[in-house]
């Protein structure tokens, strides 16, 4: 009989103890199959923003990288006016500066738009007029999180906290440093016929989309217009043509934009870099960001965003470090043929009346 109730004391007690460390383990977490905590400013499932009048002080309408310096979301195309573009953005209040823009939405987004991480880990964009679609093309597979980082990429993740989308892999107009431009990706500025592309052959070409028109032809005795058609002339590029191409553009944190080779050998040095130093005027670190923006006049051009801490009142903007088409150069080019012509009309000239006024004399 006691060795009976020990028996059950002891049964009891083993079954006290499974039943509490049971009881005290971690839950299993349904957003990421990894044990690991999410990274700050995480966008987990349900997470939601949308677009809002912006005199409103609420940030609703976006999601910030950790340090508050990118922005992505409903960017405002012009004030007070209720259109806005999905975008990311260089958070700086003195002047914002857009680095990526959703080409998918050709049409302006109006209030009560809203963009939501979905139960089935689809990035959705509902419009006013309720009309839902995802927001991106295509991803390699369901989303789990997602996260504005401090690099200006926004990159989507899966539950095993692989990369199933990046902004950094669909460049609009800007490339942002620690970014580069793949064979066969190219920069283009929304309404314009400019175009940025790293050719497959290793050659970095700067294009414009021309119109032109046949001769006109004599039809029955009439003069009849030609007929159009467009051409791409190359107005600037890299000369950089190389057997097997793999080339690539890459812009890095130090300003230094280079094209390098399939081996990582730097094949052209573009800029020289940014010298300055990331301090400002009152001794406070900054932070610079270096981007390189196809502009709608068709001129490639890269900048140091200069950001001063949020603790000083310093007002910074952006510096043009480089661009691919100088102004002053091709004035000065053009004075020196205008010179250049004119001296050799006057040499003729002198000549002629050599000539003329004396036969005999040459």
């Amino acid at each position: 009989m006691i060795k009976s109730g020990a028996l059950f004391f002891f049964l009891f007690a083993l079954l006290t103890t499974v039943f509490h460390v049971q009881s005290s383990s971690t839950p299993f977490n349904f957003t990421t199959n990894s044990s690991s905590p999410l990274p700050f400013n995480s966008i987990t499932i349900d997470s939601s923003i949308s677009a809002s009048n912006q005199t409103s002080n609420s940030n609703s309408s976006y999601w910030l990288s950790p340090s508050g310096v990118f922005a992505f979301g409903f960017y405002p195309l012009c004030y007070n006016c209720d259109q806005y573009n999905v975008a990311i953005w260089i958070n700086r209040p003195s002047s914002e500066v857009v680095v990526w823009s959703n080409n998918n939405n050709e049409q302006p987004i109006y209030s009560g738009s809203s963009i939501q991480l979905s139960q089935d880990g689809v990035f959705t964009i509902q419009l006013a007029d309720s009309t839902t679609k995802p927001l991106f093309n295509y991803t390699l597979g369901p989303a789990a999180y997602a996260l504005m980082q401090d690099t200006g990429n926004f990159v989507v993740y899966n539950s095993d906290s692989n990369i199933v989308w990046q902004s950094f892999d669909h460049p609009t107009d800007t490339l942002l440093q620690g970014q580069t431009l793949k064979p066969d990706e190219r920069l283009v500025v929304p309404n314009t016929d400019q175009k940025l592309i790293m050719q497959k052959y290793g050659n970095l070409e700067l294009i414009e989309i021309r119109e032109h028109y046949t001769d006109d032809e004599l039809i029955m005795g009439m003069y009849v217009q030609g007929k159009p058609y467009l051409s791409e002339d190359i107005k600037w590029q890299s000369k950089t043509r190389r057997e097997g191409g793999g080339v690539v553009l890459n812009l890095d944190s130090t300003g230094h934009m280079n094209l390098v080779d399939k081996a990582g050998i730097v094949i052209k040095k573009l800029t020289k870099g940014d010298k300055k130093h990331n301090k400002g005027s009152n001794g406070n670190l900054e932070t610079t960001i270096h981007r390189a923006t196809l502009e709608s006049d068709g001129v490639f051009r890269l900048y140091a965003e200069r950001i001063a801490p949020p603790t000083t009142h310093e007002s910074k903007s952006s510096v043009l470090l480089w661009e691919s088409y100088c102004k002053k150069c091709h004035q000065r080019e053009e004075m020196l043929f205008d010179v250049e012509v004119s001296i050799g009309w006057s040499f003729l000239a002198c000549l002629l009346f050599i000539l003329l006024v004396c036969p005999g004399c040459c």
